[in-house]
């Protein structure tokens, strides 16, 4: 049987060195007989209601030297009390049963859930994969290709039927590759989702509408990556179709009544090339605003 070996956090002469866990919702197949032992544990995050998130060094006792080297050397040790906590990790650990051909490649590979008795009572433990640390800037202001890679997972993992629901850069990690890994399917949906995005998210082009895209997850993505080019553009005060900046000539057209043609041409060509010169920071990963301080994708 499964065993992981998870240390006292809080030595004791008095008591064990180590808790043991055991797996629980496996056939046991290449876990058979197999004893992992966690050591070098360090708090990485504390949330709520007696949960953290452990990083470690992981140490491999089994009768298959195959399955041992399948292992990788650090992991993830999400640890919950409580049985709604518990239920709530055996469903994440069901997210990953669900998009097992995704893990290794755009989210992590887990090692199963275990359960046993530590130090605050019952807990449960989901093993996975150590990728790397979180993404720590905008996702915006990441590169074009590994927006492209970000959306592209998203992508995979709803064609699979999973919604993710937490889409924000904490929960993208960076793998030693330095290509995104989607984590965090605590809070994921699975049931009746039939996305009706069919094909990868088209990059630069006019925003498409919310409801006539048709996913909420995945335009709510293509939002926080800066995907997608504004289709309204503010000119002193008034919003106009973003086909107005194509010339000066054209802005100058859409000014407020009143406003002289003179002075709507001189304010379009200032406008015009504000909006220049953010489209050239934002194709170059960089942040831009208009002139009044607002983001020009806003």
């Amino acid at each position: 049987m499964a065993l992981l070996r998870f240390p006292r956090l809080f030595p004791d002469e008095r008591l064990p060195e180590f808790y043991d866990l055991l797996l629980v919702d496996s056939d046991e197949g290449s876990h058979k007989n197999m004893r992992l032992t966690l050591t070098d544990v360090v708090c990485i995050y504390e949330g709520k209601k007696l949960s953290a998130v452990y990083r470690a060094t992981i140490r491999v006792t089994s009768d298959s030297p195959e399955a041992a080297e399948h292992l990788p050397r650090e992991v993830v040790c999400k640890v919950v009390y409580g049985r709604p906590a518990r239920d709530k990790l055996h469903f994440e650990s069901s997210m990953y049963e669900k998009l097992q051909d995704l893990q290794g490649r755009l989210i992590p590979r887990c090692f199963g859930l275990y359960e046993g008795e530590m130090d605050d009572g019952r807990a449960a433990c989901l093993l996975l994969e150590y990728c790397g640390e979180e993404l720590t800037r905008k996702l915006r202001y990441t590169s074009w290709d590994f927006r492209r890679q970000v959306l592209d997972s998203l992508f995979e993992i709803h064609r699979r039927g999973v919604v993710h629901n937490d889409v924000r850069e904490w929960n993208i990690v960076i793998n030693k590759e330095g290509r995104p890994i989607i984590v965090d399917f605590d809070i994921a949906q699975s049931k009746n989702h039939d996305c009706p995005v069919k094909s990868p998210i088209e990059f630069d082009i006019p925003e498409p509408d919310e409801f006539h895209f048709g996913c909420n997850e995945l335009h709510w993505a293509g939002q926080l990556a800066d995907v997608w080019l504004p289709t309204m553009f503010l000119f002193l005060g008034r919003r106009v179709p973003i086909k107005y900046t194509d010339s000066p000539e054209l802005l100058a057209k859409v000014a407020p009544p009143g406003t002289s043609p003179e002075e709507a041409l001189e304010r379009a060509h200032v406008y015009y090339q504000m909006y220049r010169t953010a489209l050239e920071k934002r194709k170059c990963c960089e942040p831009y605003k208009y002139l009044d301080g607002n983001m020009v994708d806003k």
